[in-house]
């Protein structure tokens, strides 16, 4: 797989994670965790766009600045994915309002997924 096609592929399933968190964070009969299997895929759905937008506005440039100074490792992608997740809880409740448990919440989300595109990146590099 090219690299090009690997920065694609990866930003599009990285998006995905916080997406399903989302949708299994989101309960829609009661409780805490949405149980309901087509709900959950149905609220990602509903997530993954502002997601996606998301991964391209603080992922994005964030892997493009480790490139260029060759600091693409898994502990970077940790790191960035950390602080793009906690952007994303400012951005979207504001400065203000952002509860620590949402900050958290959306880092770790964000770790995940940079860690899911530095795994895809990764491997198109090393072919």
């Amino acid at each position: 797989m090219k690299e090009n096609t690997a920065i694609v592929l990866g930003t599009l399933l990285a998006a995905a994670v916080p997406a399903i968190v989302g949708g299994l964070q989101t309960p829609i009969y009661g409780g805490i965790v949405n149980t309901d299997i087509v709900s959950v895929f149905g609220l990602a759905l509903v997530f993954y766009p502002f997601s996606l937008a998301f991964a391209c506005l603080f992922g994005l440039p964030l892997f493009w600045l480790s490139r260029h100074y060759h600091l693409v490792r898994w502990w970077s992608a940790l790191i960035a994915g950390l602080l793009a997740g906690a952007a994303g809880a400012v951005v979207i409740v504001g400065p203000r309002a952002a509860m620590a448990s949402n900050i958290v919440t959306f880092a770790i989300e964000g770790a995940a997924s940079a860690l899911l595109f530095f795994v895809i990146w990764r491997a198109s590099v090393r072919t």
